[in-house]
């Protein structure tokens, strides 16, 4: 794979915040530069924005990456996901995964969020 592509799609999970459980929704991007095999995501759920970086390894179709808050709150988590509709002759059609979210509060954290993302090629 070599090039560039953007998928757009959404975030949904379920979260634990102290003595509240809920589900929540929210956006994904992730921009692939797929000759460096790196992406950059941006992600908006449950009121807060997360920024972090995800790699694919060499003939891989699955990546990993981390996130983080940008501004307090003091979250981080992790994203594993999979491109799908790989051919050889065009980009990846798009990609799915799963998240997982939690403060960094010292020992105990009293926010918790783990979830799946979809997204597709904005320009397929």
């Amino acid at each position: 794979m070599q090039g560039t592509a953007t998928h757009v799609g959404h975030a949904v999970g379920n979260v634990f915040d102290g003595a509240n459980s809920y589900t929540a929704v929210g956006s994904y991007q992730n921009d692939w530069n797929f000759d460096q095999r790196a992406g950059a995501v941006t992600m908006n759920f449950d009121g807060a924005q997360y920024t972090g970086n995800t790699t694919l390894p060499d003939n891989a179709v699955r990546f990993t990456g981390s996130i983080q808050t940008n501004a307090g709150g003091g979250r981080a988590g992790t994203l594993n996901g999979a491109l799908v509709g790989v051919r050889a002759d065009r980009l990846p059609q798009g990609e799915v995964g799963q998240f997982s979210v939690l403060e960094n509060a010292g020992n105990s954290s009293t926010y918790r969020a783990t979830g799946t993302f979809a997204a597709e090629n904005n320009k397929p």
